[in-house]
């Protein structure tokens, strides 16, 4: 289970230690008051008895002999020494000096001394899982203050009493506790004891599965100043913790290495075990295991010289699912036992026992312990829904089902998969960000996903198996036709635009400084690794736009409930001529969906196999054709064979009549050129048929409503065509391009001139896109392509720069692209490598060509590797020569028909048949245009 469901129900429990009261309230540990003068060698013999007593009996009789060397400034020593003591990792030592301040503040009357005393006796149960202990010292802390009238120490109370309801799994009541100390620490004017109560109403936000909520108290919380350092510090993590689950794992990562600098700033050794065991969860879910388990190691050394047995049943949870990920099964099954054993010791720790049986139920499954597993199952969904965490909820229902489907008990195994991708569906909505940042929310939660599909499969129904398997594609990119965009920018408040002004200009100036360097004869260029200042800013303008996005509660609703696909559906698409080509790369399998058109009784003829090829063996494997292809081998064609046998070998029939193939790829098949496979007989894909690429059925469909939908009333009318190339000086110091200077000017001269717009050298800067790419209704832009593969939306395609101190450096950006309010019913992204991008499980190629049909293009046409530029002028020029004067009466242009009659004309010349030259352009979108241009 990639995702991580322990630290989404019990990591934060850690790191938000129970509050104190003021001076320093909030959750930092208590700062005694300094004493005036030092301690007089008798009080110094006083403390040392106090802190030796080990009764309260003890405690009395040496405050009796101490007589008036009895003092509040032994009450504050005593304090101070606590907080030392825990800082160094000695609970017990730290319980008896909070017990001697106890004792003597009760002594003298010092209620509110006494108060804090009993509360830091509370933080320290809390951490040992003594939950009943921590409730019984806030009832008595609460007792001492009513009696004082300490109303800001009874203000805190109320707050650490939410921390106990939330590590008992009680989240209405925490959830009531922490809005009612927002309310009074804001009466009483305490901005420490907000920050807190805020950081606290974000951990149960989180563990409800509303992350833009959470999000937003978190940034909340740290708006509040002045506040306490250390509950600065834990806010940052919880910040990680969000970003963490949204799948935005650098975000996450940045975090918690601030928290870890700021605890270790602050001397808070013991406190960095959970920030520590935070960073090994998410380096697990990123990938990166081994580096995962050497953290956990360093976090269980500090929570064991701690004896913090909350925190520790969590690194149990979090550590023994790096072993399930890593294969190691009895490791696993060692931490999950010894977990579930670890909740037994912590009182009412319902929320900690879920996610033991849960994992335990996952790990004897792999074990093929199906009975036993289905025992943990069962124990953990129960818990799971008594203590209302959906988080846990939804990955209780899917080991249920995955348990249910082995023991044969397939509708049952239906129904808790519908029930874990209902949670799915719903947490989906809360995440805050914008297209980019919620299109990566499925990429770790696929599983059911891919279990219902299994269950289908094995039990005779392609149809519903096709349909779930649709649902889980391109989510993000189907919000975006449905509903609409999430445009942050919109909604930015004058301050904030004056922020993200200042965070784009540090990103522009970091980056001018960057060379890159082009690759001769080509569009592209060979990026170099980001430096550390690029990363950072970077980082820094993501997280202001996730931020963003939390504040405004508009922008977190463009989520499009999944309709289940019908008959009618399919035969809007396949028609005589067209076959529609679907896959879903499982971690074992991959599964083929070929739809051809049948017979009257059955319109739509379906076909579903399964080819040997696993999730790793895919990605080898097309990355090696695809290279293959791109430095020009003459042997690719061996693969190009034994890939078209694998995909459609077993479809021959499907293919009898069609002259058109929409092809729905999944994870790295977005990668394959599949124009440039070939049969049995030698003959190119393309040379039978032209091909769309669309990133689901669903987005299809809708991608065909929006060709065929007006363009609003009012509108300005668009230009045929807007075409940008061969910009001067290119930005990071590439070279000029003349083959795409005259690739525009040869193609502008095919559209009517006065509706044309042509931009070369100087002209193409980002304000002439920004300006003129709406207008457009083919928009054409020739130019370098730099692919960031480790930041997708950082890729970007070379325009003109302006001068040093200009947000425009000269890069436009796949996230730039996003802002764009695009019309096109075409864009072509003459450049290289512009229809890579990082594949996310789920959604697809994230990259240019996502950004741009986000923005608004109903197709775009993008490159698959660093292609030729001579070759591209004349692959691109006979191209629009079809689009811009399609033959015949029909109404509409088909722009796959288009691109395939221009690859072929390349493949006739002896020069130019490599699939290297003709093969690199890929249509992705609808396949076609209106014929005659709409207003």
């Amino acid at each position: 289970m990639r995702r991580s469901i322990a630290l989404a129900a019990s990591v934060l429990v850690g790191c938000l230690a129970l509050a104190s009261p003021p001076p320093v309230v909030g959750q930092a540990p208590l700062a005694a008051p300094a004493a005036v003068v030092p301690l007089t060698d008798a009080q110094q013999r006083l403390l040392a008895a106090l802190l030796a007593a080990g009764t309260d009996a003890d405690r009395d009789a040496a405050i009796a002999a101490a007589g008036a060397d009895a003092t509040a400034a032994v009450v504050a020593a005593a304090l101070d020494a606590g907080l030392a003591r825990r800082r160094g990792a000695d609970t017990d030592g730290s319980n008896a000096a909070f017990q001697a301040a106890r004792a003597l503040a009760a002594a003298l009357g010092l209620g509110r001394d006494e108060a804090r005393a009993w509360m830091q006796l509370a933080q320290n149960a809390s951490r040992q899982g003594r939950l009943d202990a921590a409730s019984a010292a806030l009832d008595a802390a609460e007792r001492v203050s009513a009696a004082a009238g300490d109303t800001p120490t009874l203000a805190a109370i109320v707050g650490n009493r939410g921390i106990v309801a939330r590590m008992r799994g009680d989240f209405d009541t925490a959830a009531q506790h922490y809005l009612e100390a927002v309310r009074l620490s804001e009466e009483l004017a305490q901005p420490a004891m907000q920050a807190s109560a805020l950081n606290n109403l974000g951990n149960i936000h989180m563990q409800r599965g509303d992350y833009a909520s959470a999000l937003d108290a978190l940034q909340r919380s740290q708006a509040i100043k002045p506040q306490n350092d250390l509950t600065k510090a834990r806010t940052m993590g919880n910040l990680g913790v969000v970003y963490s689950a949204q799948g935005d794992y650098d975000l996450a990562i940045a975090a918690y290495e601030r928290q870890i600098e700021m605890l270790t700033a602050l001397g808070e050794h013991a406190e960095q075990g959970m920030p520590l065991l935070a960073l090994g969860v998410t380096l697990r879910d990123a990938g990166r295991v081994d580096a995962a388990l050497e953290v956990f190691a360093r976090a269980e050394a500090i929570m064991r010289a701690s004896q913090n047995t909350f925190d520790l049943q969590t690194l149990m949870l979090e550590r023994g699912q790096a072993h399930l990920q890593a294969g190691h099964l009895r490791e696993a099954e060692a931490d999950f036992t010894a977990a579930v054993e670890q909740s037994r010791q912590i009182d009412d720790d319902k929320a900690g026992m879920a996610t033991a049986h849960i994992m335990l139920a996952e790990t004897r499954l792999a074990l093929g312990q199906a009975d036993a597993a289905l025992t943990s199952a069962r124990a953990g969904l129960d818990l799971a829904r008594a203590i209302g965490s959906q988080i846990v909820v939804d990955d209780a229902w899917a080991i249920y089902g995955r348990v249910l489907a082995r023991l044969g008990r397939h509708a049952e195994a239906r129904v808790a998969f519908d029930a874990s991708i209902d949670e799915i569906e719903r947490q989906r909505a809360t995440v805050a960000g914008d297209d980019a940042s919620r299109s990566r929310f499925l990429a770790d939660r696929l599983r059911t996903f891919h279990d219902a599909i299994d269950l289908f499969d094995r039990t005779g129904q392609p149809e519903l198996a096709f349909a779930y398997a649709d649902r889980a594609r391109a989510r993000g990119f189907v919000d975006v036709l449905t509903r609409g965009r999430v445009d942050l920018s919109a909604a930015l408040t004058d301050e904030e635009r004056r922020e993200e002004q200042r965070l784009e200009q540090a990103l522009a100036d970091v980056q001018r400084a960057v060379t890159v360097p082009t690759v001769p004869g080509t569009l592209g260029a060979d990026p170099p690794p980001a430096s550390d200042a690029v990363s950072s800013a970077r980082l820094a303008l993501s997280e202001f736009r996730i931020r963003v996005a939390a504040r405004h509660p508009r922008l977190r609703l463009a989520t499009a409930a999944a309709r289940p696909l019908r008959p009618a559906d399919f035969a809007s698409v396949v028609d005589a001529a067209t076959v529609v080509a679907a896959f879903s790369v499982l971690p074992t399998r991959t599964r083929v969906t070929i739809l051809s058109r049948g017979s009257a009784a059955t319109p739509v003829a379906s076909v579903t196999y399964d080819v040997a090829i696993t999730h790793e063996q895919v990605e080898r494997d097309v990355e090696a054709f695809r290279a293959g292809i791109a430095s020009r081998d003459l042997a690719v064609s061996a693969q190009a064979r034994r890939w078209y046998t694998q995909l459609f070998g077993r479809a021959p029939a499907a293919f009898a009549r069609a002259t058109r193939m929409v092809v729905v790829p999944d994870a790295h098949l977005w990668d394959l050129p599949f124009q440039a496979l070939q049969d049995a007989r030698g003959r190119y894909l393309v040379e039978r048929m032209a091909i769309t690429y669309a990133p689901s059925f669903a987005a299809l469909q809708e991608l065909n409503r929006a060709v065929t939908t007006a363009p609003a009333p009012g509108m300005a009318p668009r230009l045929a065509l807007v075409a940008f190339g061969n910009p001067a000086p290119v930005a990071g110091g590439g070279a000029v391009l003349p083959e795409a200077a005259n690739q525009v000017s040869a193609i502008a001269r095919l559209y009517p001139a006065s509706q044309v717009h042509v931009a070369t050298e100087g002209a193409v800067t980002e304000a002439a896109v920004e300006s003129w790419a709406p207008r457009a209704r083919v928009l054409h832009l020739a130019t370098h392509g730099l692919l960031d593969e480790a930041s997708p939306m950082f890729s970007w395609l070379a325009l003109s720069a302006e001068a040093p101190g200009a947000t425009d450096d000269g890069r436009f950006e796949a996230r730039e692209m996003l802002r764009l309010s695009l019309t096109a019913d075409l864009v072509v992204l003459s450049a290289c490598e512009s229809a890579r991008g990082a594949v996310t499980a789920g959604e697809g190629m994230i990259g240019l060509a996502w950004a741009t049909l986000v923005a608004g293009a109903r197709n775009v046409v993008v490159s698959q590797w660093k292609v030729d530029a001579a070759a591209t002028e004349r692959l691109m020029v006979a191209f629009h020569r079809r689009v811009a004067s399609p033959t015949g009466t029909a109404p509409r242009v088909e722009l796959a028909s288009a691109l395939r009659a221009a690859s072929l004309d390349l493949l006739a010349a002896p020069e130019t048949r490599h699939p290297f030259y003709w093969a690199g352009f890929a249509l992705v979108g609808a396949g076609w245009m209106p014929a005659q241009p709409a207003r």
